[in-house]
């Protein structure tokens, strides 16, 4: 089972339609996506605006694969269970959120725990099928990380 998650607190339509191009190449795998309250409804799988934290955490531990946001709770969820992981960062200049620090976050994991993280419908079909499991985090943030979330909020 693939869970495919945008987080809680915003949609991620470009998420849902590059999941949707590539589903029909999934071969029939089952597919769990919580879209929050998007305006794309994907052709090829079915969405749950909202799902309860008990089942979210079912799902994350029956899942193959996880596709998410760039959000920290949902990266460290799958990364706390060992789960194969691909992330596709939400940016700030396509509106999809107020500034670029998931754009940071996924850099900084890519490069430290060796996190997939997709760009295209493309980046995502290779990454889901090569299901990479990420490393796991250095006990402190790297100062790279500290300096990039904090440019990316302006601070």
């Amino acid at each position: 089972m693939i869970l495919v998650t945008v987080g809680t607190q915003l949609p991620f339509d470009r998420l849902m339609r590059m999941f949707d191009e590539i589903a029909p190449e999934l071969g029939g795998e089952e597919i769990v996506a919580q879209s929050c309250q998007g305006s794309y409804t994907p052709r090829h799988f079915a969405t749950e605006r909202f799902i309860e934290p008990e089942r979210f955490e079912q799902l994350m531990n029956q899942a193959r694969v996880v596709v998410a946001h760039a959000g920290i709770g949902t990266i460290l969820s799958a990364m706390k269970r060992g789960k194969p992981l691909v992330v596709v960062a939400r940016r700030g200049d396509l509106g999809e959120h107020r500034n670029d620090h998931q754009v940071a976050t996924a850099r900084y994991l890519a490069d430290s725990a060796s996190v997939a993280v997709a760009d295209d419908a493309e980046s995502l079909r290779k990454l889901i099928a090569e299901a990479p499991v990420p490393n796991p985090l250095p006990d402190r943030p790297a100062r790279s990380l500290v300096r990039a979330a904090a440019q990316a909020l302006g601070l």
